[in-house]
């Protein structure tokens, strides 16, 4: 059990909240679904700020670098889309954090009107997601809701 020879690897990091049953039955759902003619559609948002400033730089050495940023918070942009296929669809910017309202809106105006019974929208576990209204919204166009299992956020993404 020598290390001397062994080579450093990156580790793969998950979380330990996860349930491998869970993933497994989601994996399960998304299988059946695909089996019956089902398009897969993929939603999510980010957020990003004006501020955001890169924390290292180089300088020569013995000079010290000096980065300045502003002291005013700017506001957060949201970006909404959803992926269908290997097609990014829907895109809105809007100007702060997403929230139920929002994102209920988004989902009305711009992706509900493209959504048929041939659809299964897959949305992670975000409290503004979890709403009575979105699941409405979704059902009413006649595709379906699918959750990704908690602490998941590697490997259940689409190729």
């Amino acid at each position: 059990m020598g290390c001397g020879n062994s080579a450093s690897h990156e580790k793969t990091i998950g979380y330990k909240e996860r349930c491998d049953e869970k993933r497994e039955a989601y994996l399960q759902a998304l299988t059946d679904k695909r089996a019956a003619g089902k398009e897969i559609v993929y939603v999510d948002e980010c957020g990003f700020c004006a501020e955001s400033y890169r924390h290292h730089g180089y300088a020569p050495k013995g000079e010290c670098i000096l980065g300045l940023i502003s002291g005013t918070r700017t506001r957060t942009t949201t970006l909404v889309a959803a992926r269908i296929g290997s097609t990014f669809t829907a895109p809105c910017l809007f100007d702060g954090s997403c929230d139920a309202a929002c994102f209920n809106a988004w989902l009305e105006t711009y992706l509900c009107p493209r959504l048929s019974v041939s659809d299964a929208v897959v949305l992670d576990n975000a409290k503004i997601h979890k709403t009575l209204r979105t699941r409405e919204l979704i059902e009413a166009s006649g595709a379906e809701v699918l959750f990704l299992p908690s602490y998941s956020p590697t490997g259940l993404q689409p190729d």
